[in-house]
Formats: C-alpha cells, structure tokens, sequence
C-alpha cells in the first residue's frame, strides 16, 4: 500500500502482475457511486474516505444485522460492480476492527459483526495493537513498553490511566 513501484518490481515482475495508472476521475466516479448506494440503508451516514464509510444502523435488531449488512453488500456488488466488505462493531474503532477481520475472510460481499461473533475474545485476544485503527506505530511502541500487546490488553487496561498517557479511541 502506497510503497513505490520499483522498490516491488522485481517481485512484480516475477509474479506477472499487470500495471495500470491511476485513473482518479474514474476513482472518485466509482466512489460517488458506491456511497449512493450505500446512503440507501440508512439516513446517517458518515463518508470517512474515498473507500470507506460508517453506516448508523441504529434500529436494525441484533438478530437481523448480519442479514442487514449482507443485502447492503449485495446490492453495492449489484449496482457498482464493486465489492465491498462489512464490518459491524458497537464503535468505529470496533467496526474497523471487524472490517479487517472480515477482509482477511477474502470473500466478495462478506460480512463480519464483532458483536455477535462466537469467538470475540479470541479474536481481541489475536489483534496486535498495532493493527487497531488510530494506533501507529510509535504508540504501539509505547504501549508494548507497558505489557499492552493485543486489543483484548488495551480494552482492559484502566482508563484513566490510558488516557493520562495516551490519547486512545476506546474499544468498550
């Protein structure tokens, strides 16, 4: 992501990748489209980047989420061509989090809900925190200076305490 192209060639090359140029105007023309769509499932919606968005989907039962998240996969797919993955999570930095765990899933028009998830402490328990939105680099150096090494560590370190030392979205 966003390395440049000839520290990767040799290994591009070796794989047969094909190379295309950017094309932002056609970009931005799919984005427009793929938030249209997405902007029909619900009257809050938050476009975060060319390629992400935060859908409110207060009033949706816990029980018809997963089904909820899935048809607005579908339909994107549908409308656009482009596929797209669904994290679901209580907060946007849980909602990242189940965005990455449902990409690693690779499935076009897949769906992932944290919050219903069998295995959720397994799965905070797996997260690096390094790998949770808004925590760099050089944070989670610091917080593996204080024993914190997993998402489960962070969302049961005291709060008060986190937030004297660092500035951390929370993950309750």
């Amino acid at each position: 992501m966003g390395a440049p192209y000839f520290k990767y060639r040799p290994q591009l090359n070796e794989m047969q990748a094909v190379i295309l140029s950017s094309n932002y105007a056609l970009y931005g023309d799919f984005s427009a489209r793929v938030m249209q769509t997405l902007a029909q499932f619900t009257p809050h919606m938050e476009v975060y980047s060319i390629d992400e968005a935060w859908l409110d989907l207060t009033g949706i039962a816990s029980d018809a989420m997963e089904s909820y998240a899935g048809n607005i996969a579908a339909t994107t797919i549908q409308h656009t061509g482009i596929p797209v993955s669904v994290g679901i999570g209580s907060t946007k930095v849980r909602a990242k989090l189940a965005n990455r765990w449902c990409k690693k899933q690779r499935t076009a028009g897949s769906v992932f809900d944290l919050e219903a998830h069998a295995h959720q402490e397994e799965l905070l328990q797996q997260t690096e925190v390094g790998d949770i939105w808004g925590i760099g680099r050089k944070l989670a150096a610091r917080l593996h200076k204080d024993g914190i090494f997993t998402a489960a560590q962070l969302r049961d370190a005291p709060p008060d305490a986190m937030r004297r030392r660092y500035i951390v979205l929370s993950l309750a």
